[in-house]
């Protein structure tokens, strides 16, 4: 009724093989309703649950439906024939919007949170995800590989990898198919680097044996006491790198988590790559350095 008043102008519209698609979200109703017109005559209706921000999508004879709920994109895939609007059983999930591929048989891309890793929300590997239809149904085809940070995934054909667990991670080694330690304190397998987050967002290591020689901190004694000065590595968020004498109350207490070698070590946009006794880590800027026993180098 409001359709045809035109009390309720479509949210989103689009052209499909067989007319003109719109979604209308009737005021007062749970629903949304996807209408199939021609001329500005509804030929069919379709009601589907009601998000927000919702879209669509057609290419073909059909039309993907979406919008958002708690942070995460849902989509529905419409089949549109003749006189006839169909949503097909199934849903996508995905952390990012979806997008329809086109060029034959529709393929729903996304992305996929992997929350196995034991890192927070912002902090997840993700990988492109990819829905096809399966048996009549919208059903998911896989995964591909897991990327930390970096741009949003993007899928440009159907994907056939694990959606869950913990599989190696692009441009990691094969010790980044573990659980990752949260990077805000931990230390390599001999005990020797102290790694963690400084209370201004950076990320600061030390050593308790090397052979490094840096200058004596110019800071305060009383800004940092002489017994507490020793070797500081520290990467800003924003990319600078400054190697000193300057650690002060950086990493007490902080470091503990012991790991493997080959381990990630990640968080708050930063990446270690951890061996038995050096870590190379990197800033969200792209910025980093190697540190071992013997040597801190920039990068």
């Amino acid at each position: 009724d409001c359709y045809g008043a035109g009390s309720c102008p479509p949210v989103a519209a689009a052209d499909a093989a067989s007319g003109r698609v719109e979604i209308v979200t009737p005021p007062g109703e749970d629903s949304a309703v996807v209408v199939l017109s021609s001329g500005g005559t509804p030929r069919a209706a379709l009601a589907l649950a009601k998000l927000s921000d919702m879209s669509l999508d057609c290419a073909g004879s059909h039309c993907l439906v979406q919008g958002k709920k708690s942070g995460n994109h849902f989509g529905t895939l419409v089949e549109v024939g003749g006189d006839e609007v169909r949503a097909l059983p199934g849903q996508a999930a995905s952390a990012a919007k979806l997008t329809l591929l086109t060029g034959g048989s529709p393929i729903v891309a996304g992305v996929q949170r992997f929350a196995d890793y034991g890192l927070g929300p912002n902090d997840s590997p993700r990988a492109a995800r990819t829905w096809t239809i399966q048996s009549g149904a919208l059903t998911s085809s896989g995964c591909g590989t897991p990327k930390l940070y970096g741009s949003t995934p993007r899928a440009e054909a159907a994907q056939s990898g694990p959606c869950g667990g913990t599989p190696a991670i692009a441009g990691y080694g094969a010790g980044s198919a573990t659980k990752i330690v949260s990077v805000n304190g931990f230390v390599t397998g001999d005990g020797n680097i102290h790694c963690g987050l400084t209370t201004g967002g950076n990320l600061a290591c030390t050593a308790k044996n090397h052979s490094i020689k840096v200058s004596t901190c110019s800071k305060p004694v009383r800004q940092i006491p002489k017994d507490l000065r020793g070797l500081r590595v520290i990467v800003l968020a924003a990319g600078g790198v400054t190697v000193d004498d300057c650690l002060g109350y950086s990493l007490i207490g902080t470091p503990k988590a012991k790991t493997r070698d080959g381990q990630l070590a990640a968080g708050s946009g930063f990446v270690c790559q951890v061996r038995t006794d050096s870590v190379d880590c990197t800033s969200p800027s792209g910025r980093g350095f190697t540190f071992t026993r013997s040597a801190a180098t920039k990068h």
